[in-house]
């Protein structure tokens, strides 16, 4: 039974993959040209399937989709630097670099880690979700940052990286969550 259901996933994983790739060339993919959330969580699950079935065509795509975006110096175009949504499609540039060894990936992983380094955070530590709202925190950001942060760790040696994702979700647990439910608000200020 678990495996006709896999099967059944995997089946429509990849229709919808085929989906989007019929529909959006790498440089229509909404929104178009930026390197944004939309793409990032799009492309990770994409990424997903491509592991998962090893159809070339989905890793090709995403390929594709970092190189119009990240030149071959490693500088990443059309990044909004203010907002933690544009970490997250840096999670894509990990099995990149691995499968190739090209160092321009590499240079945009370090680019967006230099970022989260210097990015302004609550008295707390926690990160402002955007600097157009300060000393806000959302729930997003755990997805949005923390786990580039944790595979950066990995791939640069760089411990405190776990440490600063680990204040992130400790902080999101404390101010986010509703103790009657369980469940967590999507964002809390600071002020």
């Amino acid at each position: 039974m678990d495996n006709k259901l896999n099967l059944k996933k995997i089946v429509y994983a990849t229709k919808a993959c085929d989906t989007v790739m019929s529909q959006y060339t790498i440089k229509t993919l909404p929104p178009a040209g930026v390197f944004h959330y939309h793409q990032g969580v799009f492309l990770s699950g994409m990424e997903k399937v491509y592991i998962n079935t090893n159809i070339k065509k989905y890793g090709e795509y995403i390929k594709s989709w970092i190189d119009n975006i990240v030149t071959s110096s490693g500088e990443i175009l059309l990044y909004d630097k203010t907002r933690l949504d544009d970490i997250q499609p840096g999670i894509l540039l990990f099995s990149l670099y691995k499968d190739t060894g090209r160092d321009k990936y590499k240079k945009a992983i370090q680019t967006l880690v230099s970022n989260i380094i210097d990015w302004p955070r609550t008295n707390e530590g926690g990160f402002w979700h955007k600097y157009c709202h300060p000393n806000q925190m959302w729930l997003d950001e755990i997805y949005m940052a923390c786990p580039f942060m944790a595979r950066s760790a990995v791939f640069l040696g760089r411990k405190e990286l776990f440490d600063i994702a680990i204040t992130q979700i400790e902080l999101i647990q404390k101010h986010l969550m509703d103790e009657k439910t369980g469940l967590l608000y999507h964002a809390y200020d600071h002020c």
